[in-house]
């Protein structure tokens, strides 16, 4: 689904902050409601009213163990499938490589999908999409872009049916490359499909023929340290960073 293009006085609103959390009840950091789309997002704590959707807490909780609050669409009635809601940036002006990155929470039965765009001089341009559930966790993203002109982010969450609430928290726009670091807890991480390669395996010590390397999920050999070993130990740099959020 396309969407739908922002208004001109929806552009003339104050500049947004470049990294919010949305922890202040009723401060969207000069996010937009838009005009144009069918329903609102809603600042929330806490878990969401649908049972079995929806965040049970925000991303600061997570961190730091004090609740805040994130942005969610309800899909509960009177929404229907195919309805949107649009967050926007105000318009923001020209800049060079950035990196923008969020947090993401879709879980449920019938979840819809949630959409970015970059919108510029008239153009709408889907720069991320996710589709789904995916998981009852927040999920990490990140986008790189620029941009000649000035432009907009808009970040439009998608109706399927009742059981399909979507989050968003934590919003950043920093300067330079994003770190590629999309890696979440319960995703693969590569210990068992050798993405992570032997070098970045180490131990204490090991007896011939049970190398550190050897320590992996399901391999056919195992890792064994030496008899004399009083305090062992294996060793696994992942050497990239990996945003883990518990629930």
């Amino acid at each position: 689904m396309s969407a739908r293009l922002v208004s001109e006085t929806v552009q003339q609103t104050p500049l947004v902050r470049q990294n919010c959390n949305f922890d202040v009840a009723g401060d969207l950091c000069g996010y937009i409601q838009s005009q144009g789309d069918d329903f609102d997002w809603t600042q929330d704590t806490g878990a969401t009213p649908s049972s079995f959707t929806g965040p049970s807490d925000d991303v600061t909780a997570g961190l730091t163990g004090t609740a805040g609050y994130y942005m969610y669409i309800e899909t509960s009635t009177p929404q229907s499938r195919g309805d949107v809601a649009q967050l926007l940036t105000p318009l923001l002006q020209p800049t060079a490589e950035r990196c923008l990155t969020f947090y993401y929470h879709m879980y449920g039965s019938t979840v819809g999908s949630l959409n970015v765009y970059k919108v510029a001089r008239g153009q709408q341009t889907l720069v991320w999409t996710q589709q789904g559930a995916q998981g009852n966790q927040w999920n990490y993203a990140e986008i790189d872009y620029d941009s000649k002109d000035q432009y907009q982010f808009v970040f439009e969450g998608v109706v399927s049916r009742n059981y399909g609430d979507i989050g968003l928290d934590h919003i950043i726009m920093k300067y330079g490359q994003c770190s590629g670091s999309t890696a979440q807890c319960g995703s693969s991480l590569g210990m068992e499909d050798g993405s992570i390669p032997d070098s970045s395996l180490s131990a204490s010590t090991s007896k011939p023929g049970n190398p550190a390397s050897a320590g992996r999920l399901n391999s056919a050999n195992y890792w064994s340290p030496q008899d004399s070993d009083q305090d062992p130990w294996l060793q696994v740099c992942v050497c990239i960073p990996v945003v883990c959020i518990s629930q």
